[in-house]
């Protein structure tokens, strides 16, 4: 009986997959706003998990200007959060 409660205790609840969801949805229509170079860079990284080496080779770039475009994508996809919600979106 214990396994059983410990499964349902560790299913995350429909509130939190509803939550979940929203918050992928606004990270794909923040990527989306992105120059092609850091939203693919945004996408390998985050969805791919590809270390910023890998990234690099894939796109045929160096390293750091994988992780620098990955820094400032991130940025960018901050500022336009903070800027939707201040405008109420």
């Amino acid at each position: 009986m214990d396994e059983l409660s410990e499964d349902f205790a560790t299913q995350p609840t429909t509130e939190e997959v509803i939550l979940q969801n929203e918050e992928k949805l606004k990270l794909f229509k923040s990527m989306q706003k992105l120059d092609e170079p850091s939203r693919e860079v945004v996408y390998l990284r985050t969805m791919g998990s590809l270390s910023f080496i890998e990234i690099a080779e894939v796109l045929g770039k160096t390293p750091n200007w994988a992780r620098v475009t990955f820094f400032r994508a991130k940025q960018k996809m901050k500022e336009e959060n903070e800027h939707g919600k201040e405008n109420g979106m």
